[in-house]
């Protein structure tokens, strides 16, 4: 067994001690998806980039896009010690869909998709799939004011 599937059965053994004793809730310390030893996403959430667009720790969790919001997208905690990682994107609004794959580089510990979505977009219901090395994260969907 290598080192890096032990530290996680560790951590996760830990997290339901912890939860056990009143310390931490277990949905808290597990982490949301892990797609392997080595690539862990530990949260994923959508909203409104502050700021800095290419910094996604200035970040608004939000559903809607106002007509004051700057970049709006989404971002996932990652824990992992890969350089590059394979994200895919499938939006849709009706009948209209866009797919993308691209990969990121994660910064400040995420990976994140921040978009302009306010200039030139209709006033509506979207979502977005996001896949990180061919698994289903999670979709967001949210309102365009």
């Amino acid at each position: 067994m290598n080192s890096n599937m032990i530290r996680f059965r560790l951590a996760v053994s830990a997290a339901v001690v912890l939860s056990v004793n009143g310390y931490v809730l277990a949905e808290d310390a597990l982490p949301l998806k892990v797609i392997a030893p080595d690539l862990v996403i530990e949260s994923a959430e959508q909203g409104e980039f502050m700021d800095d667009p290419a910094d996604p720790r200035h970040f608004k969790p939000s559903n809607t896009v106002g007509k004051q919001c700057g970049l709006f997208g989404w971002r996932m905690k990652v824990r992992t010690s890969r350089k590059v990682i394979l994200v895919q994107e499938t939006s849709a609004r009706k009948v209209q869909a866009n797919a993308f794959a691209v990969k990121r580089m994660p910064q400040y510990g995420y990976l994140f998709s921040a978009r302009d979505i306010v200039q030139g977009v209709s006033p509506g219901d979207y979502s977005s799939t996001v896949l990180v090395e061919n698994v289903p994260i999670r979709t967001f969907k949210w309102t365009v004011k």
